[in-house]
């Protein structure tokens, strides 16, 4: 067993992870800004994600919720969300549910954005 003076103090621990996140966070937005500007890459993500819908037939909605694009938002990246098919309700509560039916379309929708941003045909 570790004496407790090989352990780092909390205090040196909680400087240097806020040291290394500010790091890590201006890394990812120097790279996101090297590769396309910040304008750029909502247009070609919403774009991409209309062709997909538009080939499925799939009538999709925008509407603004706190979703796992929060992350890079946070840190001034561009980001969308994508739902995966199926139908739920009770998000966050205890009457939480899932349907999976329909989820083939959530996923190919997914797969058709992905590859027209990476400019590649279906």
């Amino acid at each position: 067993m570790p004496s407790p003076a090989a352990q780092p103090a909390p205090e040196a621990y909680s400087q240097f992870m806020e040291k290394f996140t500010a790091i890590k966070v201006r890394l990812l937005n120097e790279i996101h800004k090297t590769i396309i500007g910040q304008d750029e890459v909502i247009e070609l993500l919403l774009a991409a994600l209309l062709a997909a819908d538009n080939q499925l037939g799939n009538r999709s909605r925008r509407e603004r919720s706190s979703t796992d694009a929060n992350i890079p938002l946070s840190v001034g990246i561009q980001a969308i969300s994508l739902g995966a098919g199926g139908r739920s309700g009770g998000a966050h509560t205890l009457e939480e549910w899932f349907d999976p039916a329909g989820r083939e379309l959530g996923l190919q929708r997914i797969a058709l954005t992905v590859l027209a941003v990476a400019g590649l045909e279906p």
